[in-house]
């Protein structure tokens, strides 16, 4: 309803949705951009757009093809063929098979990221995983009480899922962001609260680049923990 009242109102529209969708049909009109998507996936559309956004003048530059470079990058790390000693999807799953994840990105881009990462996490494992910003993690990690070294996971299986704390590091050189991450994992240390760290990779090259490096290597660890659980 909201696109044809804009169309009817004389509004252009860029539209990103499948040829023969209803929306598509509400939205036809002379002013109408139709991108046209075939795929589920939110994240493939949304790049689509933004490539279209820059060559109208409306955002910055935006390339597919590095994007989808640096998503396979990450598929190939992420292989069933390499071992855990070369497989950063297979480390972090490693990590994370006894915890209760807490996601941070400093940067807007990392911390989407880490929404979606969680989200993963938590149909992966079926355990609670929170993505947040550092002022709401701070009371979580100082919360944490010292490891018992005598204590036994097989009478408190529960026990034993202890906090790990996941930085997503897009290697942004925004100073708050720098900040934030050091003050959290310096908490984490003072807490004994394992940090792992999901960074971009100097190959990444533009933040949409770097987002969709993160964002898959979340993904692939998600994915091989649930693997590693047997609830895949």
């Amino acid at each position: 309803a909201a696109v044809h009242e804009a169309v009817r109102r004389g509004s252009s529209v860029v539209i990103a949705a499948s040829p023969t969708a209803s929306i598509t049909e509400a939205a036809a009109s002379r002013q109408t951009l139709l991108v046209p998507v075939e795929t589920g996936d939110e994240f493939a559309a949304a790049v689509q757009v933004l490539s279209v956004l820059h060559e109208l003048g409306l955002g910055p530059h935006v390339a597919p093809e590095s994007v989808a470079e640096a998503a396979d990058r990450v598929a190939e790390q992420a292989s069933p063929h390499h071992d855990l000693a070369v497989n950063p999807a297979k480390v972090l799953a490693l990590d994370l098979a006894d915890a209760q994840p807490l996601l941070f990105g400093g940067t807007v881009l990392a911390a989407r990221a880490g929404r979606r990462i969680a989200e993963a996490l938590r149909r992966s494992t079926g355990r609670p995983a929170l993505a947040a910003d550092a002022r709401e993690l701070e009371p979580v990690i100082a919360a944490v009480e010292s490891r018992d070294p005598f204590a036994d996971p097989f009478d408190d299986p529960a026990a034993a899922l202890r906090p790990v704390l996941v930085v997503l590091d897009d290697l942004s050189d925004d100073a708050r962001a720098r900040r934030s991450i050091t003050e959290l994992t310096t908490l984490a240390a003072e807490h004994e609260v394992r940090v792992c760290t999901i960074s971009a990779g100097e190959a990444a090259t533009s933040p949409v680049d770097r987002y969709a490096s993160m964002l898959y290597q979340g993904l692939f660890g998600a994915t091989w923990l649930a693997i590693g659980l047997g609830r895949l």
